[in-house]
Order: C-alpha cells, then sequence, then structure tokens
C-alpha cells in the first residue's frame, strides 16, 4: 500500500523544511562567534547541532509514514532545550554538562 500525507501535513512539513534550512544557514556563522574555550558556549554548541540531526531525522521519519516512532525524536528534541535551559542558569551547569558531552561522566 501507498503511504501519503495529508496536504495540511505537507504544508506544515514544508513550514519547518524551509526554519531547518535556515538554521542550517545560520549554524556556520554560529560556529564563528563561538568561544572554543567557554565551556557554556560549547555545551549550547554541541546541542544546538544535537536537536538539528534529531529534527532531520523526525523530518525523515514522518515523510516516510513513521509517526509514531518520529514522535520519540521530539521528545528527544524537547530533552535537549531543557537541558540547554538549564545549562543557561549558570556557568556551573554549563561546565557539568560540558563533561558530560566529552564523556567524561555519564549522567
Amino acid at each position: 500500500m501507498a503511504f501519503s500525507l495529508s496536504q495540511k501535513t505537507e504544508a506544515i512539513l514544508e513550514m519547518f523544511d524551509k526554519r531547518n534550512i535556515y538554521i542550517k544557514a545560520e549554524i556556520t556563522a554560529i560556529e564563528r562567534a563561538l568561544d572554543r574555550k567557554d565551556n557554556m558556549h560549547q555545551a549550547l554548541f554541541i546541542d544546538l547541532v544535537r536537536v538539528i540531526k534529531f529534527f532531520d531525522a523526525y523530518l525523515l521519519l514522518v515523510r516516510n509514514g513513521y509517526g509514531e516512532p518520529a514522535a520519540c525524536l521530539i521528545r528527544s528534541i524537547y530533552e535537549t532545550d531543557l537541558w540547554m535551559r538549564w545549562s543557561l542558569i549558570s556557568r556551573e551547569n554549563a561546565e557539568i554538562g560540558s563533561v558530560a558531552l566529552n564523556g567524561s561522566i555519564c549522567l
């Protein structure tokens, strides 16, 4: 059986695609402005790249009819958003996040 999305869903995915392309275009500028010695900057940039990858996978799954697995990625994006907000609260939080992201400890 062939899979097809409704016109409304296709329009929403098209809007998401445009936003995703815009963010990917801006990532280079963000990377140039990144202070590599600042743990907060590093943790947030790594999380931003992670969210972009999750969102790419989400779009791919939805377009191919795998809505339920795609929903798991939305949760991952949400959890990463919470992690980013927590990292912004203090430098100490960002340093903990940076250590966790570099694999020195597991949270």
